[in-house]
């Protein structure tokens, strides 16, 4: 199969309608949900408005930021931000608030269903920072996370994993965007 050529600025810039403004200014993620076999099948069935919610977000940032590497030698899934994005969700209470803290590793359970399993749903929505040639240079844009999150929680469901309001989502991720600025 043939590669497609890379896009040119011009063509990308029409895309512009499709991307969500991030605020300039933090206003506070996951670890994966376990489930029991008896849970399995209700997990799918939870209504959009059981959720977290982004005005509950909790900020605890970094007191010790690393230093901002190079741009060209970044790494996907090797190059990694000062903080992390959780929300916590259990059987008896569902999803908690969320939170925005200092990235780490993170402790898990031999016993965790995940390890056993191997269930997971990874999004890759993308972030963009304007070029210095457009209206808005350095406004970071989100690019189409309306379709991200409603292609996440179609795998959520298909996984029966917990669902989400997509946009409580986004507006958290609009704020992790702003804090990681500089990344």
């Amino acid at each position: 199969m043939p590669r497609l050529p890379f896009r040119p600025l011009a063509m990308r810039r029409s895309l512009s309608p499709l991307c969500h403004p991030v605020s300039p200014r933090p206003s506070a993620g996951p670890k994966c949900p376990s489930t029991n076999h008896a849970n399995h099948r209700a997990l799918s069935s939870h209504a959009p408005g059981d959720t977290f919610r982004a005005a509950d977000l909790v900020i605890q940032p970094t007191s010790n930021p690393k230093p901002k590497p190079d741009p060209e030698t970044l790494t996907f899934g090797n190059t990694f931000t000062d903080h992390m994005l959780e929300v916590d969700w259990t059987s008896d209470g569902g999803w908690g608030a969320p939170k925005i803290s200092e990235y780490r590793d993170l402790t898990l359970s031999p016993a965790a269903t995940g390890l056993h399993y191997g269930i997971q749903c990874f999004e890759g929505m993308k972030c963009y920072a304007s070029g210095p040639g457009s209206a808005d240079p350095g406004a970071l844009r989100l690019f189409r996370p309306d379709r991200n999150m409603a292609r996440m929680n179609s795998s959520m469901g298909r996984l029966a994993m917990p669902s989400f309001d997509p946009p409580e989502l986004v507006s958290l991720l609009k704020t992790y965007a702003a804090l990681e600025r500089e990344w």
